[in-house]
């Protein structure tokens, strides 16, 4: 009797150390943010479940691939329904470009049979997989099953199908993210602090500390940025307002407007615009995919188109019978004033892509203010500048250049048979100007007293 009940001790007490055990284990597993999602993955004895929550919206699909790159890795994409159901597609991308659909991928995925907990706080939708955690090697992955790297991406547009093997659009940014699977699983972030600050694979979406440091991707959009702001909104406008304001006055208005125009401006925005699809293709995004991509391809062509026509326009202004205005003349003004008001447009487009492409807070409000300040200041002055052009059509006409601080009028071209070819420019008061404004050049000649040289 009194051995049947130690046995039946000695059973009761490794039951006992076996239901502490069970109650003391923590799951296994990782999770982390950054700026568009979080993914949180939890080990149970035969599957991985991750958990994909967007944080940005809308969110179109979502996808998770086993490896350090896209190519030749196994990815799962995930995407809502208008019926509420969510579509797993599994597939297997050999390069950058659309995924293959796998129909029967080399570990199962399934929908997990009971959701988890939304593991971020202020997100409120959640979309998660569950795959086999043993199925032998995989390619481009090893046969550790507890592997880190992790390649994702974020769309905004959402497949016109529930169908797994729907033809998607490409993603807008995709990263790598590296989980540790071996550490005991943090359920869910309460708190910023949750996410220790000694974590670096972990940035906290909503903190708005400046001691996060700039990552790559965003000093290559804040270059570009900033370069073509000064670019087009800076420099071209100075060049424009001299050659508006300062051609009647002095005869070096043209070298500031090729200063500004051309020398200046051609590096400042040829390196500002190159770095905008330098940045896209860091993020691995979609190029000339919104209305800031595109019009920015145009307004580029537009300034070189604009440039070029500025080269022939000077190259030909010294032909024999080339009118004052020819319609090179008006076509590369309309140009002009077609740059700098798209380059508004592009400025303020770019200001609100800062905030959605980084994550970041939006732009400075100084900086919208500036920006409106100065699409009312330009056109206001470059149009009053008009009223210079009374003068300048009556200079062209008579002949008269600006010099420094005072008009020249150039004498009538002697007869063929002259021996005295040469036009000479003499000086005239500002009051004779004025008394035969209307007055010929031929005239105006009889009237001014001859300078006499002295022998």
């Amino acid at each position: 009797m009194s051995r049947h009940l130690h046995h039946i001790a000695v059973l009761l007490s490794l039951w006992l150390v076996l239901i502490n055990s069970a109650l003391g284990a923590k799951l296994k597993g990782d999770g982390g943010c950054n700026r568009f999602l979080c993914v949180n993955a939890t080990v149970h004895d035969n599957s991985i479940t991750y958990q994909m929550t967007p944080l940005r919206g809308p969110a179109g699909w979502l996808s998770l691939g086993f490896g350090r790159r896209m190519a030749n890795s196994h990815v799962v994409i995930l995407w809502e329904n208008d019926d509420g159901t969510t579509t797993i597609s599994t597939r297997f991308a050999t390069n950058h470009s659309e995924p293959v659909y796998e129909p029967n991928p080399a570990r199962t995925v399934w929908q997990p049979e009971l959701k988890p907990a939304n593991w971020h706080p202020h997100a409120n939708t959640s979309m998660s997989f569950e795959i086999q955690r043993y199925h032998g090697q995989i390619q481009g992955m090893g046969s550790d099953p507890l592997l880190t790297d992790h390649i994702w991406a974020f769309s905004y547009f959402r497949p016109n199908s529930s169908a797994p093997d729907v033809h998607m659009l490409q993603h807008y940014v995709a990263g790598r993210l590296v989980l540790d699977l071996n550490k005991d699983l943090v359920q869910h972030v309460h708190h910023e602090s949750d996410i220790g600050s000694d974590e670096p694979s972990r940035p906290v979406v909503e903190s708005t500390e400046p001691a996060i440091p700039y990552t790559t991707h965003e000093l290559l959009v804040l270059g570009h940025g900033i370069l073509a702001s000064i670019g087009f909104l800076v420099l071209l406008p100075i060049g424009s307002l001299a050659a508006r304001w300062t051609r009647t006055i002095t005869p070096k208005w043209f070298k500031v407007h090729h200063i500004s125009n051309y020398l200046l401006g051609l590096p400042v925005i040829s390196i500002g615009w190159f770095l905008g699809p330098l940045a896209v293709f860091d993020a691995q995004a979609t190029h000339f995919l919104d209305a800031h991509q595109i019009c920015g391809l145009l307004l580029f062509g537009l300034y070189l188109l604009q440039i070029l026509l500025g080269r022939y326009i000077h190259a030909k202004r010294k032909l024999p019978g080339r009118s004052a205005h020819p319609p090179s003349n008006i076509l590369h003004a309309c140009f002009g004033l077609t740059v700098i008001g798209l380059a508004f447009f592009q400025v303020r487009s770019g200001m609100d892509e800062w905030e959605r492409v980084t994550g970041r807070p939006s732009v400075a409000h100084w900086c919208h203010i500036a920006l409106k300040a100065w699409a009312v200041i330009l056109p206001i002055t470059y149009f009053i500048g008009l009223c210079l052009l009374r003068r300048q059509f009556h200079q062209e006409q008579q002949g008269i250049g600006p010099a420094r601080g005072s008009n020249y009028i150039s004498l009538a071209s002697p007869s063929s048979d002259s021996p005295n070819t040469s036009n000479t420019a003499f000086e005239l008061g500002d009051d004779i100007e004025d008394e035969y404004e209307n007055a010929s050049t031929k005239e105006i000649e009889t009237r001014v007293p001859l300078l006499h040289v002295k022998q």
